[in-house]
């Protein structure tokens, strides 16, 4: 899917989506606000598995995968949502901000795992943000490849006030940027830090990932101790 204007794939209301999944998605070189994959207004998912997103020279905001008070399917049993295996690339070419994963207020308890993120900017870049201040929906958060680079402020996990364990664990993730690894109540220079504050994020990595390319592969080049991401059993 390429040449999309504001967004790949754009959903609100009370829609439900068994599977996003498998799908290329390619920006317009010039935009405004882009959505790779963007859901609004209690909108039911099942699992965004295995898309490579690609949003290249955004003179505006651009989010990778986007949901506003969304919920899984089956939230009322307590089961969760997925988003797993995924690639995002992000680059911007003004100063504006950009988020990989961005999840606002979330109705239900996702499960975020084996993604590679990419985010490069002159703002604030942001590789997985989190804003969920209800402790009974749990966003759990593993394994992940986090780089963020450029001239702005990088987060490559953002947890806005609400980091602690009760709002969901983190472990086995791997996050880089040459400033700070997140923010969690304020900014985060160390994996150490992190841990101390948030009570979980354990096994955290701080490793600068060596990817093939990447403004178009984020395959490791070389794994130096890094966690593998691909996990086939979510397929």
């Amino acid at each position: 899917m390429t040449d999309a204007f504001h967004a790949g794939i754009y959903c609100t209301g009370n829609a439900a989506l068994k599977s996003v999944s498998h799908n290329n998605i390619i920006s317009r070189s010039m935009i405004s606000n882009y959505y790779a994959i963007y859901a609004y207004d209690y909108s039911f998912w099942d699992k965004i598995d295995g898309n490579h997103i690609r949003i290249l020279n955004s003179p505006s905001l651009a989010c990778g995968i986007s949901l506003y008070n969304a919920q899984d399917t089956t939230y009322t049993a307590g089961q969760p949502a997925y988003i797993v295996n995924n690639e995002i690339i992000l680059t911007l070419a003004a100063s504006a901000d950009a988020r990989g994963i961005n999840i606002i207020t979330p109705n239900g308890n996702w499960e975020i795992h084996h993604n590679s993120i990419f985010v490069e900017g002159l703002s604030t870049t942001n590789g997985i943000y989190i804003e969920n201040g209800n402790s009974g929906c749990k966003v759990n958060i593993s394994r992940n490849t986090v780089l963020c680079q450029g001239s702005g402020t990088p987060y490559p996990l953002y947890l806005g006030n609400y980091y602690s364990d009760l709002y969901g664990s983190r472990e086995f993730n791997n996050l880089y940027s040459p400033l700070y690894v997140a923010y969690a109540g304020s900014n985060i220079s160390t994996i150490e830090n992190l841990q101390k504050v948030s009570n979980t994020d354990g096994n955290t990595q701080n490793i600068k990932p060596i990817y093939k390319d990447n403004y178009s592969n984020l395959r490791l080049s070389s794994y130096n101790g890094l966690f593998v991401n691909m996990d086939p059993s979510y397929s």
